[in-house]
C-alpha cells in the first residue's frame, strides 16, 4: 500500500491536469490538498485514499485515489465560484462532534471528547447512510456505547449502517 505522500503527489498531478479543463478549473485553481485519508472499502471498492482540496476554508474538490496503484479513480468538484461541496470534517474534529451528540449516550450521560477514540482508517460501504465513496465514515469507539459509532465526513452520525435502500 502506498503512503500519504505518494498519494498526495498523485492528487496534485491530477489537479494540475484538471486545471487545463475549464469545467474543473473552478474547483481546483488555487485549491490545496489536505492530508490524504485512508478508507477501507469492500469489493469492488477496495482500499482507497480520499483527498480533500480546499480553497479559503471551503471544500472545492475531492479525489479518490487507489491505495495500491496511486491512480486517481474519480473526482468531483464545485462548478460555481464561491461554492463548497459540503463541510468536510477532519479526524481531529470527530471526538468533539461525537461528544456533543448526547442522544448517543445512555441516560444522556456525557462523555469527554478525550475518551472517544477515532479509528485511523475510515470505512465505506454502500449503505442507506452513504451511497457514494466520496462520503466515507470515521469509526469512533465511545465509552459506554456498545457498538462503534459512524460519523460521515460531513458530520452526520449513525449508530449503525443499514442496507434497506442502498443504491436507490
Amino acid at each position: 500500500m502506498l503512503g500519504p505522500v505518494v498519494i498526495q503527489k498523485a492528487a496534485e498531478d491530477k489537479r494540475d491536469q484538471l486545471l487545463k479543463i475549464d469545467r474543473w478549473a473552478t474547483a481546483y485553481k488555487d485549491a490545496q490538498p489536505e492530508r490524504p485519508l485512508l478508507v477501507g472499502g469492500r469489493a469492488p471498492e477496495r482500499d482507497y485514499y480520499i483527498v480533500q482540496f480546499r480553497k479559503d476554508d471551503r471544500t472545492t474538490g475531492l479525489m479518490r485515489v487507489n491505495a495500491v496503484t496511486g491512480k486517481v479513480g474519480s473526482f468531483t468538484g464545485i462548478q460555481e465560484p464561491g461554492r463548497s461541496l459540503y463541510r468536510f470534517y477532519r479526524p481531529e474534529e470527530i471526538p468533539q462532534l461525537v461528544a456533543r451528540d448526547t442522544d448517543l449516550f445512555p441516560e444522556n450521560k456525557p462523555v469527554a471528547a478525550n475518551d472517544i477514540k477515532v479509528h485511523e482508517t475510515l470505512h465505506w460501504v454502500a449503505c442507506d447512510q452513504s451511497v457514494t465513496p466520496f462520503m466515507p465514515f470515521y469509526v469512533a469507539t465511545v465509552p459506554g456505547v456498545k457498538d462503534d459509532v459512524y460519523v460521515r465526513v460531513d458530520g452526520r452520525i449513525a449508530t449503525r449502517l443499514t442496507h434497506g435502500a442502498a443504491g436507490m
